[in-house]
């Protein structure tokens, strides 16, 4: 099996293209020659025997770019190379767990919370997507999901308040059916919709056949046939 790297592309609806940020293969490369005689290379994208792009193989969409753009940046579309070198090593610096002291908190615990994982289990994106782009979200311009509407903020509440035993005061958990897809492990987190990166299980697996595409997420081992 063939590993790829992909700069991570939000999904929300069609798969349209992916967009490899590995240097092509030199067989892939043809070189020519330019007014400055310095030869140039081109690379033509492999294909099925069909004629379709070939995109099977392992993909990695780590990044340590977020879903959305962090508030205090607000309209800035994409770091220079300065500016993402230091949002690297300051994101790598707060999402550390073995650097979060629980008695002052930090990422998303706070103060006096239990860390209940260290930062061995993890294997987040450590880099900027190669665009350098603020955030993975590039419309609305602000880089961030827009609020839900009032009639579906009212079915969500609807739908924490039927989860909830108002008695003990949280959620249910008579049975796995009372639990939630994400808890159960049957969809979420990174497995999308949409496929976003995560803490851990960044890769997809995809296969192809001449009517369709398969996705076979790491996290969860989710499969998607899309026609």
């Amino acid at each position: 099996m063939r590993h790829r790297w992909l700069a991570p592309t939000v999904v929300f609806a069609i798969v349209g293209g992916v967009v490899s940020r590995s240097p092509a293969p030199l067989v892939a490369q043809t070189a020519g020659s330019s007014k400055t005689g310095t030869p140039t290379r081109t690379w033509s994208p492999p294909r099925t025997a069909d004629g379709q792009y070939d995109l099977s193989g392992v993909w990695d969409f780590s990044t340590i770019t977020p879903l959305e753009r962090p508030g205090g940046l607000g309209n800035k579309q994409v770091f220079t190379d300065e500016e993402a070198a230091v949002f690297e090593q300051e994101e790598n610096r707060r999402q550390n767990r073995d650097l979060i002291d629980p008695k002052k908190g930090g990422a998303q615990y706070l103060p006096g919370s239990v860390i209940p994982y260290n930062e061995f289990w993890y294997e987040r994106g450590d880099k900027t997507i190669s665009s350098k782009r603020t955030s993975l979200i590039i419309n609305p311009p602000d880089g961030r999901i827009p609020p839900l509407t009032p009639a579906a903020q009212q079915r969500l509440d609807a739908q924490s308040a039927a989860a909830l035993d108002e008695q003990l005061g949280y959620v249910r958990a008579d049975s796995a059916e009372a639990r939630s897809l994400a808890d159960r492990c049957i969809l979420g987190f990174n497995a999308g919709p949409p496929m976003t990166p995560g803490a851990y299980n960044n890769h997809v697996q995809i296969f192809q056949s001449a009517e369709h595409v398969v996705l076979v997420t790491e996290m969860v081992h989710d499969a998607r046939i899309i026609p």
